[in-house]
């Protein structure tokens, strides 16, 4: 006999029964269906409006002087208050404008570029100018409804609370920073399904990519001795929880226990990457952002940590004392391990399966 295919109602209301999605969710998502086709705009073209709109800020912001608009510190940054005033109201007049939505673009990221600049001279203080920064970019992450432009607030905000601590002389606090950012990377993708139905469902994607984006970047200093940031392998033990209270989620909810071979396989190879995570830590990251690629089918977050994972071998290797002879046979060795786990571990699954 057939088992027949349980309808989308069905399973919604499974969900919810289970309390994986919360008890309106049903109306929300009967809501979104019944709306009208809403047709994403690629990443790519994303980024390029991005790019765009920097461009285009620069240029304006460079016409201003020019022209001796703005002359001085203070009306900088006044400028840029009613610049980014004037972005927010025209966004959400037109928020339907393809066009609209690059010039007020260009227009927010010139006046966020004329308010910090003016306010860094005005205050003449890096650290009340990276608090202020953080609140102003947080308010505008709230206010201005587009969704590339609350990424590129998350990642300011982010880049702002690094430096913040580099300028105290507390560097040691970027490792807090760095396992700050990952939690909530993976509190916001693991519980995908809650945010997609809550009120939060404008912000947890641009916010979802901006954290893991500023996470691989802090990261990357790692592979540097010229940062002033040291103590590594706390940001390694603190990657490493994380990792293995993800992989135990994803197991439970496979129905696998913690004797399970399997299970204990996986825990032990994650492990041992403590060795090689010590003073790159962003292989670990890299792998979490991995496992919520697959977990979620978001091939996005799975590019992005591909690329980061082939950054950090490859500057692991890199920094290795030793000969090149000696990196080239351990780089042909972990291809052959990643090829034997990509061949084993379908087969070893299925065989569970069956089993």
């Amino acid at each position: 006999m057939f088992s027949q295919t349980p309808s989308l109602q069905s399973v919604i209301n499974q969900l919810v029964v289970e309390q994986h999605l919360p008890p309106e969710a049903p109306a929300t998502i009967a809501e979104a269906l019944a709306g009208p086709e809403k047709r994403a705009t690629p990443w790519y073209i994303q980024a390029l409006i991005g790019l765009s709109g920097w461009v285009a800020a620069f240029f304006f912001i460079g016409f201003l002087v020019i022209i001796e608009l703005v002359t001085t510190e203070t009306e900088a940054l006044i400028a840029g208050l009613i610049f980014c005033a004037g972005a927010v109201g025209l966004r959400w007049g037109t928020r339907h404008s393809i066009f609209t939505g690059q010039l007020t673009l260009a227009l927010s990221l010139a006046g966020q570029g004329l308010f910090i600049t003016g306010l860094w001279q005005v205050v003449d203080n890096v650290t009340l100018t990276l608090l202020i920064t953080m609140l102003f970019e947080g308010l505008l992450l709230v206010l201005y409804p587009d969704k590339l432009h609350r990424f590129l607030s998350t990642l300011v905000m982010a880049g702002a609370a690094l430096y913040l601590f580099v300028d105290l002389e507390i560097a040691t606090l970027t490792h807090a920073v760095i396992i700050l950012l990952l939690v909530g990377t993976v509190l916001i993708w693991h519980r995908e399904s809650w945010f997609l139905t809550g009120p939060l469902a404008d912000f947890y994607r641009p916010v979802g990519y901006g954290l893991p984006l500023a996470t691989f970047g802090f990261l990357v200093l790692s592979l540097s001795d010229e940062t002033g940031i040291d103590t590594w392998w706390l940001s390694a033990i603190g990657l490493l929880l994380i990792l293995l209270y993800l992989e135990y989620h994803i197991f439970n909810e496979q129905g696998f226990a913690w004797s399970h071979p399997t299970v204990l396989a996986v825990m032990a190879i994650s492990l041992l990457l403590l060795g090689p995570a010590w003073y790159t830590p962003g292989i670990l990251a890299a792998l979490i952002g991995l496992l919520l690629g697959f977990q979620r089918g978001n091939s996005l977050l799975l590019g992005l940590a591909l690329a980061f994972l082939a950054v950090f071998l490859i500057g692991y290797y890199y920094n290795l004392n030793l000969t090149l002879l000696t990196k080239s046979f351990i780089l042909m060795g972990t291809g052959l391990i990643l090829l034997a786990l990509r061949l084993g571990l379908p087969r070893l699954f299925t065989l569970e399966e069956a089993i």
